[in-house]
């Protein structure tokens, strides 16, 4: 009986310490294997940088600049079919110390290119009444030739159309109108419909649509400070 306890123990030492081994190899292989992803990614990495780095000019604190930026740097990633997973890293050599500061503070799981784009154009106050705003100032400069200009006002122009989230020739139109009929309005007006625009999907309201919320606004208030009853869910006074 001792035998056949000391054998049973043997053999049960023996089923462990195959196990262990077996987990080790397993170990070995994984860490490899991470070894060779890490290397094979760096390797892809560096080939995609080499490619670019005469390309991708510095970005600017300009921020008509940056919107150009970023457009390049796109048509570029579409030319050399750049990974979703690279182009973060690919970009940030060529931002501005002020840009790779702020990338350092994103959270690690929202670092995608998208994420330091989005990040960035925050933080430079990028927007649709900015686009707006710039091209209706913008002047040419004695240093920039004409093509220059012209190059500056098509970025604009473009960052304004793809901000309002407009596809189609028709909301093209309808913006501009908007955008016309907007003028026309009396400031108390044009900051309730502000308001209103905020709280829709792209951010602006098709031209017939803002016509009658401003004929409704004017319906209802007969004044700029007392409204009419029905209004905002106030009740008129007698």
């Amino acid at each position: 009986m001792k035998e056949e306890k000391i054998r049973m123990e043997a053999e049960v030492k023996g089923e462990l310490l195959k196990k262990k081994e077996e987990r080790i190899q397993i170990e070995r292989a994984s860490l490899k294997m991470q070894q060779e992803k890490v290397a094979d990614e760096a390797a892809r990495l560096k080939k995609y940088a080499d490619a670019l780095r005469g390309a991708i000019p510095k970005q600017t604190n300009d921020p008509i600049e940056v919107v150009a930026f970023f457009r390049n740097v796109e048509r570029l990633y579409a030319d050399f079919k750049v990974p979703v997973e690279l182009q973060a890293a690919v970009v940030k050599p060529f931002l501005t110390e002020r840009a790779k500061a702020l990338v350092a503070k994103l959270d690690p799981s929202k670092s995608t290119y998208k994420d330091i784009k989005d990040a960035l154009l925050r933080e430079y106050k990028i927007s649709a009444p900015m686009y707006r705003e710039k091209f209706n100032e913008l002047v040419k400069t004695d240093d920039q030739t004409y093509c220059m200009y012209v190059s500056s006002l098509i970025s604009l122009i473009d960052g304004y159309i793809e901000a309002r989230k407009v596809n189609q020739l028709d909301d093209l139109r309808n913006l501009l109108v908007s955008d016309r009929l907007k003028i026309a309005l009396k400031p108390a007006v044009l900051r309730y419909v502000l308001s209103v625009e905020a709280k829709s999907d792209k951010g602006w309201l098709e031209p017939y649509v803002l016509a009658e919320v401003v004929d409704d606004y004017i319906t209802n208030y007969h004044d700029p400070v007392a409204p009419k009853s029905g209004v905002l869910g106030m009740v008129g006074q007698t």
